[in-house]
């Protein structure tokens, strides 16, 4: 990133990595400057898209959460506020998902244009501390205009798959796949179809390793009417950019649903219970989702899930925390939420780990 960017906007389908850019520029930069303080914000759904309901939110991270009603409702007062925050203080901001914030049947139009002129703010008024970086799956096209207007201080990244040949086998390589000559072509086609998605290239590869013992020509027999109809489908929908994007994405959810379907049942049951959290957690928390299994089925569904990639993790303050990917999570929530709506699981599971205790609320 330039030295002087306030505003960063990062487009990609879900999954693409988006959120873990983010995360790694934030980490960059803390490395030459801490003196800013980092805040997340993921813009949830079913959240109301209008910009004084976001803003509060915002508000309310950077310690601003007694906002009279008034102002509350009042986006100019609002942004004055938020603006004062941002230009006072070094903040390095994340929002994510603002594919939320955009009409559903207009996806590149805002649902409030109250937004396009507060982010105008964030880069016209100075001094301005701060750096915004904000991902969504399609661009807004009321910006389309500010890498021309702003070179100095906006910057767009558009995230696509692995470009290369290359590049995608040594990634299939990397995961313990044994690259040949016979079965090359075989991943790059899978590859591909998917445009190169990492985290579709990360399931199929695991799928491989896990179902067939590393056997990609089997993979491909018992799976390519699947794939060849997914390439058919996707190849029509190219006429249309927007609609091509949407349609990928729903082919890449289908993909990763069918390949979590798959998994053991106290793996699964696993995965659902934990998808309530969006903040990674102790090991103890996700484990306790299954506390009705033996401490020895807890351990090994963890281990499924992890020999599987669907687990992340990360060191804070020298605590070892886990999460799901941010696609992951989704499919899983609303595999859980089906689940729960046919009564098979409980709407509130209270947990406990000795003098901590915690509520996961699943709202549906």
């Amino acid at each position: 990133m330039k030295g002087k960017t306030r505003l960063l906007w990062i487009t990609g389908i879900s999954g693409i990595g988006k959120t873990v850019l983010g995360e790694c520029l934030a980490s960059k930069a803390w490395e030459s400057d801490s003196a800013f303080q980092w805040i997340y914000l993921e813009v949830l759904e079913g959240q109301s898209p209008d910009f004084p309901s976001v803003a509060s939110d915002l508000l309310a991270k950077l310690g601003d959460r007694d906002i009279d009603p008034q102002e509350r409702n009042n986006p100019d007062q609002l942004a004055k506020r938020l603006l004062r925050k941002l230009q006072s203080h070094p903040y390095w901001i994340q929002l994510d998902a603002l594919e939320r914030l955009l009409n559903p049947e207009h996806p590149t139009e805002f649902v409030d244009a109250y937004w396009a002129t507060f982010l105008q703010r964030c880069l016209t008024n100075s001094p301005f501390a701060s750096c915004l970086v904000l991902t969504s799956q399609s661009f807004p096209n009321p910006l389309i205009e500010w890498n021309d207007r702003y070179p100095n201080v906006w910057v767009e990244i558009r995230l696509d798959g692995l470009s290369q040949v290359e590049q995608q086998l040594e990634f299939f390589a990397k995961r313990g796949i044994a690259v040949d000559a016979v079965n090359q072509d075989v991943l790059a086609q899978i590859a591909k179809i998917y445009e190169v998605h990492p985290l579709v290239l990360k399931v199929n590869a695991e799928d491989i390793l896990k179902e067939f013992a590393g056997d990609v020509d089997r993979y491909w027999q018992v799976n390519q009417l699947e794939f060849e109809q997914v390439a058919r489908e996707l190849q029509v929908a190219r006429l249309d950019e927007t609609i091509y994007n949407e349609a990928l994405d729903r082919k890449v959810r289908d993909r990763i649903k069918k390949s979590l379907e798959q998994l053991p049942t106290d793996a699964l049951d696993l995965l659902y219970r934990s998808s309530g959290y969006r903040r990674p957690v102790p090991k103890s928390f996700w484990l306790g989702m299954i506390g009705d299994r033996s401490f020895q089925k807890q351990k090994e569904a963890y281990r499924v899930l992890g020999d599987r990639a669907l687990i992340e993790q990360e060191v804070n303050q020298n605590q070892r925390l886990i999460r799901q990917h941010n696609l992951i999570r989704n499919i899983a929530y609303d595999l859980l939420c089906q689940i729960r709506s046919h009564g098979k699981l409980p709407n509130t599971k209270r947990l406990n780990f000795g003098s901590q205790s915690t509520n996961l609320i699943i709202t549906c």
